[in-house]
């Protein structure tokens, strides 16, 4: 443990080191996890969502009480283990979950991240430099006259659609909703949840919301914090965030859409030039990042053109193109590409035609090319399709 704190201690300004508050604050708190880590009573998954983790303890115990009931609440072990510190709140965000599960799994200690935290933490934390929600999610240890001035800063930038990072506007949006349930907003959380979805299409609408990203942790980027901070009241049984959060990933792939036909212009290029390009951007291979692998891009090139832009594509690349066709479909056709399942279909019906429509090498050329790669996945598309009716 002190090998621990020596490590962080390397990655910390000046600054940092010469406030002696946030230094107590900092060691306690890492040297009270390290411990109940070492001993076991911690693992992994308990530096998850700790403030969530304590609130849902607390809100079953209020609930069962209220009810009267006799069921002993069962305690997780991060509420055990911060029942044994007075002074201390393991789930502190003065040191992130991110950053906890890198000191203590992966034994990483990350100096411009570690800095970065500390520096969104009560103790350095400029409130007229900072987002005006950083200031109010730490209300508990401010004037009310600052938190007032950030409220009225946040409230502006509301009603102006300022905000645009989705992690900021869950943030904001949560808080409202915090403030609704505490008398300081005259609404409804249902009302907020609705006005969150506003808020979210206008920004779309701007085209000022980030689209989502193609890789596959891109629905979870933004799921449980942001810049270091856990949504207010954010578990696993806020209905309210799971519908705001639910819309925002629907908009943000919408942005995403509209970028679609400038990409697909340039995929079709590339199913001309260097068809292992292609291959590598829509397929997962061993090679490439996979893109647009799991992305339902294709599907706004119209069947036809994309039928003839093969076709005309040279020949030695058609056993490329029909690989990457097949690998692109075989196993996500009925997952996150069951939206293209109409457009195969017709790429297939394209396909036939071209093989109708020829004679001699060039049709047999197009015949064991639709067989090899399309006609499986048209298959098994009508096989799907037979199943749900």
């Amino acid at each position: 443990m002190i090998e621990d704190n020596a490590r962080l201690y390397e990655k910390l300004d000046t600054k940092h080191l010469e406030n002696k508050n946030a230094m107590s604050a900092l060691v306690s708190l890492l040297t009270a996890l390290n411990v109940e880590f070492r001993t076991g009573n911690l693992e992994k998954e308990n530096f998850t969502q700790r403030g969530a983790v304590i609130a849902e303890y607390d809100m079953d115990v209020a609930a069962a009480r209220m009810a009267d009931s006799s069921d002993v609440v069962p305690a997780p072990p991060l509420v055990i283990a911060n029942s044994k510190y007075q002074t201390i709140d393991l789930a502190d965000e003065l040191i992130s979950n991110e950053l906890l599960t890198q000191f203590f799994i992966h034994g990483r200690y990350d100096k411009n991240a570690i800095q970065s935290h500390l520096d969104n933490s009560i103790f350095f934390l400029m409130p007229d430099d900072e987002p005006p929600w950083k200031t109010v999610i730490n209300f508990d240890e401010l004037e009310d006259s600052v938190v007032e001035n950030a409220v009225e800063r946040m409230d502006q930038q509301y009603s102006n659609r300022e905000v645009s990072n989705p992690g900021e506007m869950l943030h904001i949006f949560m808080l409202r909703i915090m403030m609704v349930q505490n008398g300081h907003i005259e609404s409804s959380p249902e009302e907020e949840v609705i006005n969150a979805k506003t808020y979210i299409d206008d920004v779309l609408g701007a085209g000022n919301l980030p689209a989502i990203g193609t890789n596959f942790r891109a629905d979870w980027e933004y799921d449980h914090s942001h810049d270091g901070f856990e949504y207010w009241g954010h578990g696993a049984n806020n209905a309210e965030f799971k519908e705001i959060y639910e819309h925002l990933l629907s908009a943000r792939k919408k942005a995403l859409a509209k970028t679609f036909p400038m990409e697909t212009n340039r995929l079709m290029k590339l199913m001309n030039t260097d068809s292992q390009a292609f291959m590598d951007e829509v397929s997962h291979t061993h090679r490439g990042n996979g893109k647009y692998a799991m992305i339902p891009v294709l599907s706004s090139i119209p069947a036809t053109q994309f039928v003839v832009t093969w076709l005309e594509s040279p020949k030695e690349m058609w056993p490329n193109l029909h690989r990457t066709f097949r690998n692109r479909y075989r196993s996500s056709i009925h997952t996150d590409l069951k939206e293209e399942q109409d457009w195969v279909l017709e790429v297939g019906k394209e396909f036939q035609k071209q093989i109708s429509n020829t004679k001699g090498f060039e049709s047999l050329r197009i015949k064991r090319s639709y067989e090899f790669g399309v006609e499986p996945i048209v298959n098994e598309i009508a096989e799907l399709k037979a199943e749900s009716e």
